[in-house]
């Protein structure tokens, strides 16, 4: 994951592996984008891709 922060924005890369039961579905990058307000962080925007072909990191491999 990589988090990136400028006062008061905040951008987050998240790589994911979405599995169905023990299968692995597909794969991609969750992009969230935070804005701090009076009450803390909060989600402005979250967008992602998908993919089939995918190289699973090691520790989501260690985690299944």
């Amino acid at each position: 994951m990589e988090v990136r922060v400028d006062g008061p924005l905040a951008s987050a890369w998240v790589p994911y592996v979405f599995y169905r039961g023990d299968e692995r579905s597909h794969c991609g990058v969750n992009a969230v984008q935070l804005v701090r307000g009076p009450d803390g962080w909060r989600i402005l925007q979250l967008t992602d891709t998908r993919r089939q072909a995918c190289d699973v990191p090691p520790e989501v491999q260690k985690s299944r």
